[in-house]
């Protein structure tokens, strides 16, 4: 018996053995024979060419195909590829012998390698006929896996930019799931002879550079069911360090609707050490199974960005989109979007975009009320340009010391420069803001402006500005950090040589000053919003200055009326209490003023200021001609100190003691020094109080 048995066994062996053999010889030339119309038939698919090296098949029920590529059809360039090195199919061996059919259940790729901008193309090209071609196929059980993809960003010579991928779709009847993760690592250049010149790929890549492993994985999840002629999305999720994205809704003909959630930077640190320790994925999906559970009202308080409520309403008919409605909740700020997308060659978009801070219980400035922005721009993929009408206003309610009523800007021209190897720039053709302060307008001009932004830190920016401004130069720095507990910016603008007359919008004062002005002005929102800075202004004139006005009106000094001086300066301090400006300084031929001015935002000035009359100028006046004779020719000028202080609307002079005061004091009566006083109390009366109302002074 165990002879035979043997012997049966070997036979079988050998039978089972010769079957394989033969099976795997027709089928080899069954894929010889029909290799030529297999890739006609993908030709007739797709417009671009596909090139397969060879195809072989494995007993039982695997078919390899190796060095197959895709390249355009009339591109010569050996660079713009998808090469596929290895491709493994399996296919039901039971359809197979009972339908004889050829019903592919797993595809697995290894290591293909996609260049960037030709897979863009390829897909405006060949999209639409996949996707349907996709959706016409049967529900069958069927899995593609894709394994150490290399996706190719790299422009021109310098350090490669690849992105790995890897990921799994699976479909089970009507079942979809995707999974995966993306990473980018860090490339450094270390040639093998360091004598030789780097050689270049046919890409024109530098070889010899090493890849370091250094690259966090963005980690993708989607999870849905086919409906008909739509699809519900059950999950799309992506997840990386302290990244996280959920979305579910559905896509039913043109609608696609979604709903979800993100955070940002709000990953606990020790949370992210045990993540690291382990397997990153499984503990990164078991936090965030934790958060979704149960989610407290105050857990986003210490966060840096997060949305919230989101609810999407979109048409999709390529290449248009259509967005009916993007409503969330951005770090508890109310925000809605709707607009256009034309995804062509040349990219363009149309939004308005609202934000309403007034209904957030956590924005820190209680008086900003509602933003609206309007975008519209296009990209050719290496600048996108826009216009912008932008809309800010405040509720003077909620804050009656903050003045400004509204703030309008439109930019002209505002083009982002899309450079990967450089920071990010922005330049600026023009813009024009104007800011509503009670009933008056102030605005502002720009053009030909320069914008950088730097990233110093994970948390710090740091955003530059470069321009030239009202026939001058601006020059600003702002440094923005992001990082708890609240955002904070620190900034500084300096102005070189610019024009006052082109200021006269901006600032109403400088409708009465002319000259060069030279200032430095510095902003921080630490530990409370405050402005300080210096400014000068040189070889100017003030013309119809009220306070000279006056001067000139009341004791007939006609130089007044207009003044020349070599030099004003004052350095000041600005915050939500009070404006100061220390050390004022008005140098001139005829006339010189130095001191301090100070008003809170109660509107009480305090005031201390010092005068001084040249005896040129006093000697036009009949009424100063006594004085001068009190002086003689060792004083130039005569000295007014003063100070004035109470509410704005009705302000008190008093004339201070001084050397110049008691000369003046010992030769005339001290009735003079109080008519003096009761005529600047009078000009300092509103205009529409009566005269008779006005405060006199015994």
């Amino acid at each position: 018996m165990l002879p035979f048995r043997n012997r049966f066994l070997s036979w079988a062996v050998i039978i089972l053995v010769l079957f394989a053999l033969v099976v795997s010889i027709v089928f080899n030339i069954l894929l010889g024979l029909n290799k030529a119309k297999i890739i006609h038939a993908a030709d007739t698919l797709i417009s671009d060419r596909l090139d397969v090296g060879y195809m072989a098949y494995v007993f039982p029920n695997i078919v390899v195909i190796k060095n197959a590529v895709i390249v355009p059809s009339d591109d010569l360039d050996p660079a713009r590829v998808v090469k596929f090195p290895t491709v493994t199919a399996e296919f039901s061996i039971l359809e197979f012998v009972l339908h004889q059919n050829v019903a592919v259940q797993k595809i697995k790729f290894h290591s293909p390698y996609i260049h960037h901008g030709y897979f863009s193309d390829f897909l405006k090209r060949n999209g639409k006929q996949l996707l349907d071609f996709l959706l016409q196929l049967p529900r069958v059980d069927f899995r593609v896996s894709v394994k150490d993809t290399l996706w190719d960003f790299t422009v021109g010579a310098g350090s490669p930019d690849y992105v790995q991928l890897n990921f799994v779709f699976w479909m089970k009847k009507d079942a979809v799931w995707v999974q995966g993760a993306a990473r980018k690592d860090k490339y450094v250049y270390a040639p093998k002879h360091k004598t030789r010149w780097p050689r270049q790929d046919p890409a024109g890549v530098l070889r010899g550079w090493q890849r370091q492993a250094v690259g966090l994985p963005l980690e993708f999840d989607f999870q849905g069911i086919w409906a008909g002629e739509g699809l519900f999305i059950d999950q799309l999720s992506l997840a990386r360090k302290n990244i996280y994205l959920k979305l579910w809704g559905g896509l039913f003909k043109e609608k696609l609707q979604l709903n979800g959630f993100a955070f940002l930077n709000t990953y606990p640190q020790e949370e992210y050490r045990i993540v690291k320790s382990v397997k990153q994925s499984d503990r990164l999906r078991e936090y965030l199974r934790k958060i979704q559970k149960s989610v407290p009202a105050d857990h986003f308080q210490d966060k840096d960005l997060y949305l919230m409520d989101m609810d999407c309403l979109a048409r999709i008919s390529l290449p248009r989109v259509d967005v009916e409605r993007l409503n969330f909740n951005f770090n508890d700020v109310p925000v809605t979007l709707k607009g256009r997308l034309l995804l062509n060659d040349l990219f363009s978009a149309e939004l308005d975009i609202g934000l309403d801070p007034a209904r957030s219980k956590n924005f820190a400035m209680k008086n900003l009320n509602k933003i609206q922005w309007h975008l519209a721009g296009a990209s050719d993929g290496k600048v996108f340009t826009s216009d912008n009408d932008i809309h800010v206003s405040f509720d003077k309610a909620k804050n009656p010391n903050f003045a400004v009523a509204k703030i309008d800007s439109t930019l002209k021209g505002l083009r982002f420069l899309l450079d990967r190897y450089a920071r990010p720039s922005v330049r600026l053709n023009r813009a024009e803001t104007t800011i509503t302060i009670g009933e008056n307008l102030h605005k502002l001009f720009l053009e030909d402006a320069v914008i950088s932004l730097n990233a110093l830190q994970s948390t710090l920016r740091l955003l530059e500005i470069k321009s030239p401004f009202c026939g001058g130069k601006l020059a600003g720095k702002f440094w923005l950090t992001t990082g708890p507990p609240v955002p904070k910016i620190d900034g500084t603008v300096v102005l070189n040589d610019v024009d006052v007359r082109q200021l006269d919008e901006l600032f109403l004062d400088f409708a009465k000053a002319e000259g060069r002005l030279f200032g430095r002005v510095h902003l921080t929102s630490v530990p409370r919003l405050n402005l300080d800075g210096q400014f000068d202004m040189y070889n100017g004139r003030l013309k119809n200055f009220a306070f000279f006005q006056w001067l000139a009106d009341t004791f007939n000094l006609p130089s007044l009326q207009q003044v020349d001086f070599k030099q004003v300066s004052s350095g000041f301090t600005a915050d939500l209490d009070a404006l100061k400006f220390k050390g004022i300084l008005l140098s001139s031929e005829n006339v010189n003023i130095s001191g301090d001015f100070a008003i809170d935002k109660n509107s009480l000035v305090t005031s201390y200021l010092s005068l001084a009359f040249s005896k040129k100028l006093l000697d036009e006046s009949a009424k100063f001609r006594p004085i001068l004779k009190i002086f003689g020719e060792d004083i130039p000028m005569v000295v007014f100190d003063f100070q004035l202080a109470g509410r704005q609307e009705a302000l008190n002079f008093q004339w201070m003691p001084s050397p110049h005061k008691a000369m003046i004091q010992e030769k005339i009566p001290n009735f003079v020094e109080r008519i003096i006083e009761r005529r600047i109390d009078e000009m300092m009366t509103p205009a529409e109080q009566p005269p008779e109302a006005a405060p006199q002074k015994e």
